[in-house]
């Protein structure tokens, strides 16, 4: 691939210029959030067990 680019720099200027026209046209329909939703993965668990004692 580097080497057809080489032999033919309109071609890799074309690529360029495609990429950059699909990014700036796909820029208004990019989902953007200031704070996004976020669920953490985790779930957090305390058991209280009656009668226990801390030792020190």
């Amino acid at each position: 691939m580097i080497r057809f680019f080489s032999k033919h720099p309109t071609a890799a200027n074309l690529l360029m210029l495609a990429l950059l026209i699909l990014g700036l046209s796909s820029l208004s329909t990019i989902k953007r959030e200031t704070f996004p939703e976020f669920d953490p993965p985790y779930i957090m668990a305390a058991i209280t067990y009656p009668g226990h004692r801390h030792k020190r």
